[in-house]
Parts: structure tokens; C-alpha cells; sequence
């Protein structure tokens, strides 16, 4: 079961405070102040707030992701800070963490092309530098409503990146093309 988007609101809480329960385990924090009100705020206002043409049941996962890393972030329902002892890590909000590893997670074994077309087979790359600046933003009062298309667009790269070959094949800029504007100006 995905941590969110699945048949009803009780298993999206159920499986979102699973994640985030054997998430924050993993990690070494025993125990973590988690505001489950918040959860529930995030779970419900994603579906019937989502801010893209068609509503969440004609996203595509990448939009569907970035709409709940976005709440996530934006509502930051973990309230334990980041502990020290984890290097550089430490210097980072927890939510920001989280909200990665459950987006990350949720595109492994998704479709492209909402619902059809190749699966997400392997988990995501992304260098230590731009998981790094990607908590930033994502730790920087990002709204749903502002900052989808730009977490959604990000995402969607680092999973072509990371699968090879199953990315959209029409290319609107590519070397063709440019070699194609030269001429056509010469």
C-alpha cells in the first residue's frame, strides 16, 4: 500500500503514519512529537484541494507526489527536530526528510502516463548537492498552490534520470530542433 492516494482517507492515514513511523525508526529516533490532526489535514486537503486542471483523479503521479510533499512541508506535522549526529543532515528540518523519502518512494512502481505506459522501476538518484538544495526548498514555506509545477517538474527529471528510456518521446527543444531554427535563420 503507497502512503497516500489509496481507496479511502483510513488507509492513506494508516499507511502515511506507517511510512513515517518506520521512516523516523530507521534513523535511530525512538520516539518523535508527531500532530496527527496535521496528517489528516494534509491527506484530506490534497484530494479536495488539488491545484491542477482535472483534479487529482487526471494527475499524473509526478503532480500527485509533489501535491503531497508540498502540503507535507507546508503544514510540517512532525514537530521533533532533526537530532545531531547525522553531519550535514542535521542542519535540515525533519518534514523536508520525510516528505523526500515518502515522495521518493511513492513514484518506485508508478506509471508514467497516469495509470499506462512504462512503470517506475528503480528508486530515484540524486547527488548529495541537490538533495541538499531540494530540502532547502522544500523546508522554505513552499505552498501547494505555488510550488507544485516546480516539484512536479523536478521530480519527473530525477526519475527519468534514474530509468532510462521512459521518459515522453517528443521532444519539444533537442538538438534537432536547434540545428533546424539555425537554418531555417541562415
Amino acid at each position: 500500500m503507497k502512503p497516500f492516494y489509496n481507496s479511502t482517507f483510513k488507509e492513506d492515514m494508516i499507511a502515511t503514519c506507517a511510512f513515517i513511523d518506520e521512516f523516523l525508526g530507521a534513523l535511530g529516533l525512538e520516539s518523535a512529537d508527531i500532530d496527527l490532526n496535521k496528517i489528516a489535514s494534509i491527506l484530506k486537503g490534497m484530494r479536495h484541494d488539488f491545484p491542477c486542471n482535472g483534479g487529482v483523479e487526471n494527475a499524473s503521479m509526478f503532480k500527485r507526489v509533489a501535491n503531497f510533499m508540498s502540503y507535507f512541508c507546508a503544514e510540517t506535522p512532525i514537530v521533533t527536530s532533526m537530532p545531531a549526529g547525522y553531519g550535514d543532515l542535521s542542519n535540515y528540518k525533519l518534514n523536508p526528510i520525510v516528505a523526500v523519502a515518502i515522495g521518493f518512494n511513492s513514484l518506485v512502481g508508478s506509471t508514467i502516463y497516469k495509470g499506462e505506459g512504462p512503470c517506475i522501476i528503480k528508486s530515484l538518484r540524486i547527488s548529495t548537492h541537490s538533495y541538499f538544495d531540494f530540502l532547502d526548498l522544500l523546508g522554505s514555506g513552499l505552498s501547494p498552490h505555488s510550488h507544485i509545477h516546480w516539484v512536479s517538474l523536478f521530480l519527473e527529471q530525477l526519475v527519468y534520470k534514474s530509468n532510462e528510456g521512459i521518459e515522453y518521446s517528443d521532444f519539444v527543444y533537442d538538438d534537432k530542433y536547434w540545428s533546424d531554427v539555425s537554418l531555417s535563420r541562415a
